[in-house]
C-alpha cells in the first residue's frame, strides 16, 4: 500500500515539475471589405499577434444542410485572404450570412477556424405564397381529383353490381 502511495506521489511530482508548453495563440478573424469596387470576404490569420503568410483558407457559408464552399485562397504577407462576396445567395429574413473561414494548411493550423455573421445577402420574403394546385403541390388539381373519384366510383359500382347479381342468383330471383 505504501508503495502505491509513493508511486502516485512520484507521478504527481513529475507532472508538477514539467509545466505544459504554452504556444502562441492562433486565430482567424472574418469580415468583409470593398476592394476595387467589389465586395469581398476577408480572413486574417494570426499567431501570437503575427500575420501568417501562405496559409490556405477555405471560405464557407452556412446553409440549411451544412456548409457551402465559397472559395479557397492563400494568405498574403499581411495574413489576409479574400474571396468575392456571394451575389444572390439568400441570407434569411434579415439578409445575413454566417461565414466561416477555415485554415486547411499548414498542418499545425489545420483545426483553426473563425466565424462571423455578415449582412448584405439577398433577403427572403416573409410573405407566404400559396401553393398552386399542381401535381407537386400539397393541393392536387380539381380535374385530377374528379378523374380519380370517377375511376374509383366505376370500380366500386362494378363490385356492387356483381354482388347484387350474386345475391339475386342465390335467392333464385328471376331476372
Amino acid at each position: 500500500m505504501s508503495t502505491l502511495l509513493m508511486g502516485i506521489s512520484w507521478l504527481m511530482m513529475q507532472g508538477a515539475s514539467t509545466p505544459p508548453a504554452q504556444e502562441p495563440t492562433a486565430k482567424v478573424e472574418v469580415g468583409s471589405s470593398v476592394e476595387e469596387g467589389k465586395r469581398m470576404l476577408v480572413a486574417r490569420v494570426t499567431r501570437g499577434g503575427k500575420n501568417i503568410e501562405g496559409a490556405v483558407v477555405l471560405f464557407q457559408a452556412e446553409r440549411l444542410l451544412g456548409w457551402l464552399p465559397l472559395g479557397r485562397e492563400t494568405t498574403l504577407d499581411d495574413g489576409t485572404a479574400a474571396v468575392p462576396f456571394p451575389q444572390g445567395l439568400p441570407g434569411g429574413v434579415r439578409g445575413e450570412l454566417r461565414i466561416r473561414a477555415k485554415v486547411e494548411a499548414p498542418a499545425d493550423l489545420a483545426s483553426l477556424s473563425g466565424e462571423a455573421v455578415i449582412a448584405g445577402a439577398a433577403r427572403l420574403s416573409q410573405d407566404r405564397e400559396e401553393f398552386p394546385r399542381a401535381l407537386w403541390a400539397p393541393h392536387a388539381p380539381v380535374t385530377l381529383i374528379l378523374t380519380i373519384f370517377l375511376f374509383l366510383g366505376g370500380v366500386w359500382g362494378t363490385y356492387v353490381y356483381v354482388f347484387y347479381q350474386l345475391w339475386r342468383v342465390s335467392k333464385g330471383v328471376p331476372s
